[in-house]
Formats: C-alpha cells, sequence, structure tokens
C-alpha cells in the first residue's frame, strides 16, 4: 500500500494492518486487484525471487469459523476472512486450537450470562461451537478435568499488541472458571460450596486493585498493563476452585516519574487526587490519617509527576468512583484498616517527593545544595508519611553519606543533578516497594496452606504486556520487546511441536515443518556481545556514557541482518528488527535506569522508619525476608508442596542487566 498502512511481511507471505479494527479504504481496494509478492525460494536455491500470484480473494465465498478449512490459505486470505467476519461483528476466529481476536474497541454483547450457560463445560454439544474466548476457557476447564486419570494441566497464552484487549480476556477468563466453579459447587456440600465461591470471589476482587497500582493510559491504550502476571488458578478433582498464586514480572518503575505526551501514571494516583479534591480534607497527621490527603497547595496541576504529559482525564472514567471501588476490593478481599491506610499514605509520600526540588547555596559554595524553599513542606510531609526523622530525610536528600573499605566516613555534597536523580529513584523504589507488598499480600489472601497442590489440577494464564512500537521508544519498550521476542518464539515452537505430534498420530510420514524463526534476532539482544551484554560493559565503565554505549553496538552490529544503525554515526539510535515490526529505539536515558537505585545512605535512611508495615516494604525490596515470609517459611519445610504454590516472583523490576 502507497499509503504505507499495509506492508506486505517478506517471510511470511502476510500482508499486515497498521490499525485494526477499522480497515482502510485502500486494503478494499488492494484486495480486489492482482498483487505481486516475494516468496522464499526452495532451500536448495537459498535466494529470493519475485513472483506474480493472481489472488482473487472476492472469489473466496462466505466466511471460515476455523481457516484450517479454507482451500487456499495465505496470509492474505487470512486476512481477507479476519476483515469478513469482523465487518458482520464476528471478532473471534479459530486456527484450529488457536483464537484470533480482534478488539472492537466496544460491547457487543458476547459475555452475557447466556454466553456462560451456553458455553458450559458440561453441557452436551451436538456440533461444533463457535470461535469465541469461553470456548478455549471451556476446552482447557475440560482438558484439565476430563478424562479422570489422564487430565493435564492447562495454561493459556494471551499475546498481542498494546490495546489488543489481553488484559480483559484475562478477566473474562477468570469470571469463566469462577462461573463453572460455582455451578459444581451447587451439588456439593453447602460448606464446600460457600468456601469455593469465597475463593473464587477473592480472585476477582484482586483485579480492580492490580490494575488500579499496575495499569496506565498509553497512547495506545487507556487501561494498559505496564507488568506482566502470571496467575495459576488450583481446581479440586470435582472442579471447584481451591486457590490461586499469581508472578509478577518487569514492573515499569519509569513511568512513576515520567510519561509521554498524551499518556498518565499510574491510574491509582489520579483516582487519589480526585479522592482528595472530592472530599475536601484537610491534611491529617498520616499515623491517624483514614486515607490521608495531599498537601492542601497542591492540586492536580501542580504535582510534578502528574502533570509532565498533559493528560488528566480519561473519557468515561470518574477517578474519584474507581478509588472508591479500589478501597472496598481491598476491604472485601481482606486487608485491614491499617494495611488500606498505610498504601495511601505511601502514595502520598511518593507524589510529595516528586515535589521536592533544589538550589544552590551560594554563601557556602557551588558546590552544595539546599532544598528550596517552597520544597521543605513537601520533604517534611514526605518523611511523616513514611514515619523517618525529618532532619535525617533533608540531610539525606542533599548530602550522601558512605563509609570506605578501610572505615572511613565521608559526607559528601550531591551536586542538583545527582540530587534530583535521587529524588526519582527514591520516589520510584517507595512505588515498587508498596506495588511488590501489595502483590505479595494478594498472594497471600489467594493461598492455602492446607491445600496439597500435587492433587490440585491447573490451569495457568499468562498476562503480559504487548508488543510495543511508539513514536519514541526508550528501554522499557526494549524490554518488553523482548520478552515478546522470547514468548514469540515459545508460541511458534509449541504450535509446531503440537502439528508434528498429530501428524504423527495419523501416521503420516512428515519430519520437519519449517517455521518462522527468531533465533536470530533472540541472539543479537541476548547473547554474547548482544545489547544486553554491550549495555552491561558499559555500566562497568566508570564514564560510561549513553553515546558510548550506542555507538559501540552500531560499530559491532552495524552489519547484522536485524539491526540497522543511523546513517550517521554517533546518533544515540538504534534500530531492531523484530518479528511483528522494525522498531527505532533511542539509547538516552538507557544507563540512568540501570544503574544502582539508590546508594546505601538512602537504603538505610527508608529502613529506619518506625513504621512496622512500612519498614517491612523496604526490608522485602532489599530482597530480606520480612517476619510474615519467616513464619509461613517454617511451614514450607514441613510441606514443600506448598512451596511450589507460592508466587516467588523476581523483585527485579529491570532486566538482569
Amino acid at each position: 500500500c502507497t499509503k504505507g498502512c499495509h506492508q506486505l511481511m517478506h517471510r511470511d507471505h502476510q500482508c499486515t494492518p497498521a490499525a485494526l479494527p477499522e480497515f482502510c479504504e485502500c486494503f478494499n481496494k488492494f484486495t480486489n486487484f492482482e498483487m505481486k509478492f516475494r516468496y522464499e525460494a526452495d532451500e536448495k536455491v537459498g535466494d529470493d525471487r519475485l513472483a506474480t500470484k493472481s489472488v482473487r480473494l472476492q472469489e473466496v465465498e462466505g466466511d471460515y469459523d476455523d481457516m484450517v478449512f479454507m482451500q487456499d490459505i495465505t496470509g492474505t486470505t487470512a486476512l481477507h476472512n479476519v476483515s469478513r467476519r469482523f465487518k458482520k461483528q464476528k471478532i473471534y476466529t479459530n486456527v484450529s486450537s488457536i483464537l484470533i481476536s480482534i478488539n472492537p474497541y466496544k460491547d457487543l454483547g458476547l459475555y452475557t450470562k447466556e454466553f456462560y450457560d451456553h458455553y458450559q463445560h458440561d453441557r452436551e454439544i451436538k456440533e461444533a461451537l463457535p470461535p469465541h474466548l469461553f470456548s478455549v476457557a471451556r476446552n482447557s476447564y475440560r482438558q484439565m478435568r476430563f478424562p479422570v486419570g489422564i487430565s493435564k494441566n492447562q495454561a493459556i497464552l494471551i499475546s498481542g499488541e498494546s490495546g489488543a484487549g489481553k488484559t480483559e480476556a484475562t478477566k473474562l477468563l477468570l469470571k469463566y472458571f469462577a462461573f463453572q466453579s460455582g455451578l459444581v459447587a451447587e451439588h456439593n456440600k453447602k460448606e464446600e460450596a460457600l468456601e469455593s465461591a469465597s475463593m473464587e470471589q477473592k480472585i476477582l476482587l484482586a483485579n480492580p486493585i492490580l490494575e488500579a497500582f499496575g495499569n496506565a493510559k498509553t497512547l495506545r491504550n487507556d487501561n494498559s498493563s505496564r507488568f506482566g502476571k502470571w496467575m495459576s488458578v488450583y481446581f479440586n478433582s470435582n472442579g471447584q476452585i481451591q486457590m490461586s498464586s499469581m508472578k509478577k514480572y518487569l514492573l515499569e518503575e519509569s513511568r512513576v516519574v515520567s510519561q509521554e505526551k498524551g499518556e498518565r501514571n499510574y491510574h491509582i494516583f489520579y483516582y487519589y487526587v480526585a479522592w482528595w479534591q472530592r472530599e475536601h480534607v484537610q491534611m491529617p497527621q498520616p499515623s491517624t490519617a483514614a486515607v490521608g490527603s495531599i498537601t492542601p497547595s497542591m492540586e492536580m496541576k501542580g504535582i510534578r509527576y502528574l502533570n509532565k504529559s498533559g493528560c488528566y482525564k480519561i473519557p468515561d472514567r470518574d477517578d474519584f468512583e474507581m478509588c472508591c471501588e479500589v478501597k472496598k476490593s481491598f476491604d472485601q478481599l481482606g486487608f485491614s484498616q491499617e494495611e488500606t491506610d498505610t498504601v495511601f499514605i505511601v502514595l502520598k509520600a511518593v507524589l510529595s517527593i516528586g515535589n521536592i526540588d533544589f538550589k544552590e547555596n551560594l554563601n557556602e559554595g557551588e558546590d552544595t545544595i539546599l532544598l528550596e524553599s517552597r520544597s521543605i513542606e513537601y520533604a517534611d510531609e514526605a518523611a511523616r508519611c513514611l514515619h523517618l526523622n525529618v532532619a535525617n530525610f533533608r540531610r539525606t536528600l542533599i548530602i550522601q553519606d558512605f563509609t570506605l573499605p578501610t572505615g572511613s566516613f565521608y559526607a559528601l555534597p550531591r551536586k542538583i543533578g545527582a540530587a534530583q536523580e535521587n529524588r526519582d529513584s527514591l520516589a520510584k523504589v517507595i512505588y515498587a516497594a508498596l506495588f511488590d507488598w501489595i502483590f505479595d499480600r494478594i498472594n497471600t489472601i489467594l493461598r492455602k496452606d492446607s491445600i496439597n497442590i500435587n492433587e490440585s489440577r491447573v490451569i495457568g494464564i499468562l498476562d503480559i504486556f504487548g508488543f510495543e512500537a511508539f513514536k519514541h521508544n526508550s528501554f522499557e519498550q526494549l524490554c518488553i520487546n523482548f520478552a515478546n521476542e522470547k514468548l514469540q518464539q515459545h508460541f511458534v515452537r509449541q504450535v509446531f511441536k503440537m502439528e508434528l505430534k498429530l501428524y504423527k498420530d495419523e501416521k503420516l510420514d512428515i519430519q520437519k515443518i519449517p517455521y518462522p524463526d527468531n533465533s536470530d534476532t533472540l541472539a543479537l539482544l541476548e547473547k554474547q556481545n548482544g545489547v544486553f551484554m554491550l549495555l552491561r560493559d558499559q555500566l562497568k565503565v566508570k564514564r560510561g556514557s549513553d553515546l558510548d554505549f550506542v555507538t559501540t553496538l552500531q560499530r559491532v552490529h552495524r552489519n547484522h541482518p536485524k539491526f540497522e544503525a543511523p546513517r550517521m554515526m554517533n546518533e544515540p539510535y538504534f534500530t531492531i528488527k523484530h518479528y511483528s515490526e522494525p522498531v527505532k529505539y533511542s539509547a538516552i536515558g538507557f544507563l540512568a535506569k540501570n544503574r544502582s537505585k539508590l546508594s546505601s545512605d538512602v537504603e538505610e535512611l527508608l529502613q529506619s522508619s518506625t513504621h512496622k508495615l512500612i519498614k517491612r516494604m523496604f526490608l522485602d525490596q532489599k530482597n530480606e525476608v520480612p517476619h510474615h515470609k519467616q513464619r509461613e517459611a517454617k511451614k514450607q519445610n514441613e510441606k514443600s508442596a506448598i512451596t511450589r504454590a507460592r508466587s516467588g516472583h523476581s523483585r527485579n523490576t529491570k532486566l538482569n542487566v
């Protein structure tokens, strides 16, 4: 397409739409003409040849629920079939065991009680069910339960670009399993039914909390997950939900302190501010505050961490009502009032830290700095919220204390730039510690130590950030796209492994099926002299810089087939040709986002909090085992099976760089 709306993919013969679900006018014209495309010649030849093939898509009659049954299936005919079905509001299409879904960005009434009943797991089916998300859930549920004795644990992988609807699909799957579990519970004893219903409700109640603290508005998606999540749902032999556990991956910490134009910070910050503005509560003391309030002089547009992008509202969303829903979910899920109070007080501390500014101390020389006069109230408020000594907190913001290996103690004034980096790092670490604690607390609520998971059956659901390609792409996008590359490799290999098994069962003599392989892209990113290895090397250099990193990267990989360097050397950009599309990355900020987050004196200050729960959060962030986990560890030694059911999610929010 000359307008750039569609591009013909060389390897898999796919014409990929740049924007769904509204297909552009040129696409409709495109389908009525013959097209030219490249194909890969026979392996014996090893080169590409240009061929012309007449593809008359208008001759494809009807539409296909399952494209396996199409007589002539290519990337083009498949796309045409999906397009035709979408225009009929059929957003789901099967390709054997794979479900293709197109986000309609509106409610089509596909998830009513009638649909739950229609796709009920034990309903007698005389003909194939139409493609639907519940069909995938139904198949997983049935294969998890039947036949007895040889049933297998199941995994549902949800993949797609940002805004494709992965988070909503995850919630719908969980609702389906809760519905099926409830049907089974109705036939069992009353006590078991009530216990199962309680666990189902808890699993669903966790969603509003995790979305509030882990999701944000991006340019593509009003509710984009900024972390990955693997959820395991455990069932007994009857098919009732017993418990659940989660693992977390790669929280986007940088969003706490900066966002692109038109994006928002994490939802919870706006919920909190909206609550304060509606209630008009005077600033209480953190120790007695029910929820707390931000500093009275601060309005939404005066909060540094919320006003950078110029986006404050999401259409059709009431942040005040959402805050009330989150607080209600905390209460119903089993958080104590003290725990809920502490969560919102820590949020207030993060917002207060963001409004701290520095100035040069002209009286003592240009190498020393002071807090701006208007910043002192924010610094003191943050210290009070975190139950830290106010004087020590002020001092740590402008002076770095450290001890040499010889035992000598030094106090070094921070420069303004270093103080600003320290301030933002402090905010990110505090929010990450809060998120980790909430995640751990939910896991504790959803787990049951009395369950022997060796006797349970599991359905796992992966809800992970989608592939991202924005106008400006940084380290976060590189990590997200790397994760999607790994996911793509696993997905493709698993699909073809299943196909080969099917051919073997049908006694077809097929030893190997060629398939798209992205191993070269993964090698470019993670192997020796790859992007992450070179970044790690640059971090070891005392005066390492983003420009030095990208210059080395361009020199080493300039001729790599999946790497593209800018025409002019010394430009801080590079392009990776991912499986989905090429993405241009800016290396500015790569090193800063991977250096040690906090100096040891700041870490020690946070751990000096006199608030028991807040102190526990920071101990957990340091990978030390808090008291509640020590108690659980004693039980784990007696029940090794429960150990495997624990969350165990990584505390590192960046890749292993």
